[in-house]
């Protein structure tokens, strides 16, 4: 018999090609499970990587400058400071040539009445036979106003039985700033007419300081001229 022989041949696979590298895994980092916190309620996550703030360079002291702003913060209008003066710039008064009575039947004002048909206005309505008579008190005061400032050269006082020993004459240009233009401690009475060369007023006031009884402050008329 004729012999056979038979030859067993291993069988060789081909070999398997290994997949093309994913372009993007070259570049990609590689994240691990240490990094992806677990899932939300929505099931995804998110990866726990934290900013790191930068901190700002110190200055040349070593310490952190402080962050300054773009715009400047305004002054609040307390700090800021007063002006020098806050008058207005004194003007001279008006010429009065004639010298008429600037005070007749003005605007007049006074600190009390004792009745009101002995009110201020009785002092500057031009008839002698009415008067102002004041509470039975001190201090007191009656003031009219000219209505313009005025260069003034003169005041006079009629005085009824009930007059002032303590008192002044005053004037002002706006109403706030007085000056005392005559003041006197020993007041008779009377008729009193009083210089004040050119001073320059808009309002002009009385103040009484003492009585010289029981009644009040009592004034006939008041002129200004």
């Amino acid at each position: 018999m004729a012999a056979a022989l038979l030859w067993w041949v291993p069988r060789h696979d081909p070999p398997t090609a290994a997949p093309p590298p994913d372009p993007l895994s070259a570049v990609a980092p590689q994240i691990s499970a240490a990094d992806v916190t677990p899932p939300d309620s929505t099931g995804s996550a998110a990866p726990t990587a934290k900013a790191t703030p930068v901190s700002p360079s110190p200055g040349p002291t070593g310490s952190t400058p402080p962050e300054r702003s773009a715009t400047p913060a305004a002054v609040p209008p307390s700090s800021v400071p007063p002006s020098a003066s806050t008058d207005p710039v004194p003007r001279a008064g008006r010429p009065n040539p004639d010298e008429r009575n600037l005070a007749l039947r003005r605007p007049v004002s006074a600190s009390s009445a004792e009745a009101p048909h002995f009110g201020p206005s009785a002092a500057v309505d031009g008839d002698l036979g009415s008067r102002w008579s004041s509470a039975f008190r001190d201090p007191q005061w009656i003031e009219v106003d000219l209505g313009a400032l005025w260069r003034i050269r003169s005041v006079t006082l009629h005085w009824e039985h009930a007059y002032a020993v303590a008192y002044r004459v005053e004037t002002s240009a706006d109403g706030r700033h007085w000056s005392t233009g005559y003041a006197t401690r020993t007041g008779t009475g009377g008729t009193v007419h009083l210089e004040l060369p050119g001073t320059d007023a808009r309002y002009v006031r009385m103040s009484g300081t003492k009585r010289n009884g029981q009644y009040g402050y009592s004034l006939l008329e008041i002129e200004v001229r």
